[in-house]
């Protein structure tokens, strides 16, 4: 039926088929799971800038805004607030948000990423950092949230989001 030569070029056709179907198979995994590796890597990046920010220290001591989270839940909460300077907590929120997104404070923020960031109070929301570019259709976009427990009389939780999207 077959001669011995002819057997061998088949299973050598058979084998190459084999081969060439593996590594489709392996190089289609390796592109995937790259992707959601990326993602899981901006997702950690949003939400470990976001604690950081949070938890920054604002030079602030023996006032009620010794950190980030306190300026901004005295901002939204407690608006009659001053900071030990005098100045309200809404000015130095703005000036502190100012100085964190600059483009000359790099040592956070990555090259080709948009940055918006916003706290919400019992459903009306404060944009903190307000970057229009992140809400554009078709960009790729990775949140964190970070919610705030403050108990003063009564029980209050603010709710802190960071939302990046590639430029």
């Amino acid at each position: 039926m077959f001669r011995k030569g002819q057997t061998n070029m088949i299973i050598i056709v058979f084998f190459i088929v084999i081969l060439l179907g593996s590594g489709m198979f392996l190089l289609t995994l390796g592109k995937s799971s790259t992707q959601s590796t990326q993602d899981e890597y901006m997702n950690i990046y949003a939400t470990n800038l976001l604690t950081t920010l949070v938890n920054t220290d604002i030079d602030e001591k023996g006032s009620d805004c010794e950190k980030m989270s306190d300026l901004i839940y005295n901002t939204i909460i407690r608006s009659t607030c001053k900071c030990s300077d005098g100045n309200s907590c809404s000015e130095w929120l703005d000036k502190k948000m100012g100085m964190y997104f600059s483009e000359t404070y790099n040592s956070f923020k990555k090259e080709n990423l948009d940055y918006h960031l916003e706290a919400d109070y019992g459903g009306s929301p404060l944009v903190l950092h307000d970057n229009p570019a992140v809400k554009e259709a078709g960009k790729k976009r990775w949140t964190a949230e970070v919610n705030i427990f403050k108990t003063g009389g009564m029980l209050s939780v603010l709710n802190i989001n960071l939302i990046i999207a590639q430029s």
